[in-house]
């Protein structure tokens, strides 16, 4: 569950658009995959045994596509740009659909209608 930050609105999108948040993501994300393993001595990024990352698990938010589509594309590029030696995963459940409730339009933008 995201409260927010001092700087984010409170709304449900509000983890995909504050660039506190998009910071802390990324220094998240950056101290997992440059982290080294204790038993192989072998960085995350670069261990041949991880088989892919997933940028969130499930990530649902009605009604904000269009934050989370710029939060994907922003975040699978800053993974991808530390490493490229894996598979990369949004990490939603394979419902890929607009803002409207329409599922014909169910190509641009993720998620909306379940």
């Amino acid at each position: 569950l995201f409260f927010g930050t001092p700087t984010s609105s409170g709304s449900k999108s509000s983890f995909f658009s504050d660039p506190a948040s998009r910071r802390m993501y990324k220094a998240n994300a950056r101290a997992l995959l440059t982290r080294v393993n204790a038993y192989s001595g072998v960085m995350y990024k670069d261990d041949p045994t991880i088989f892919a990352w997933e940028l969130m698990n499930e990530p649902r938010c009605r009604g904000c596509g269009g934050a989370l589509q710029g939060w994907i594309e922003e975040m699978a590029a800053y993974v991808k740009s530390i490493d490229s030696n894996h598979l990369l995963s949004t990490g939603e459940e394979g419902f890929y659909a607009s803002d409207g409730s329409s599922r014909s339009s169910a190509t641009r933008v993720n998620p909306e209608v379940w």
